[in-house]
């Protein structure tokens, strides 16, 4: 029988040190979390599920105890993998794993697939002075944003319905 690959995991946000860490197959976000230096004393750890089992590609934000805990992101570790990307934005099981773009914050914009620290604060700065974005597709007027990277982050986006 073939050896199983180890997975890649991306663990950011609360953790002593994010990056990308190479796991067992059967690894949980325990481990994730072991292998990034544990928690930052910031961190909000109510709902998180140290048993939750890991996939290769998965990203895994730790949210800080300062983030608003709001329907579309919760104190949950925001876990994205592509291989369980939501396919209807607006089920509710989804909203987990869903950024409300127009009330992210700059450390939850991060999260999103190709958004790093200028592009979330560019998001953030045309949300300031254009107001609310009326729907998804509209991130792309944000400057660097065009149809391929919002093709990236689409599956990860949306506009909560007030």
């Amino acid at each position: 029988t073939p050896t199983p690959l180890p997975l890649n995991i991306y663990i950011n946000g609360a953790v002593q040190n994010p990056a990308v860490y190479q796991l067992p197959h059967h690894a949980i976000l325990q481990d994730a979390l072991e292998s990034a230096g544990g928690f930052t004393s910031d961190a909000q750890t109510k709902f998180i599920n140290l048993a939750q089992p890991l996939s290769d590609g998965m990203q895994i934000y730790i949210p800080n105890q300062d983030e608003p805990d709001i329907p579309t992101q919760t104190a949950r570790p925001h876990i994205t993998d592509q291989a369980t990307a939501p396919s209807h934005p607006n089920d509710i099981s989804d909203l987990a794993t869903m950024i409300d773009i127009n009330i992210a914050t700059a450390a939850q914009l991060e999260t999103l697939p190709g958004v790093g620290p200028s592009t979330a604060a560019k998001i953030i700065a045309h949300r300031e002075e254009n107001g609310l974005f009326p729907t998804a597709e509209s991130i792309m007027e944000v400057s660097g944003i065009g149809p391929a990277k919002y093709e990236q982050m689409a599956p990860f986006i949306q506009i909560a319905e007030e």
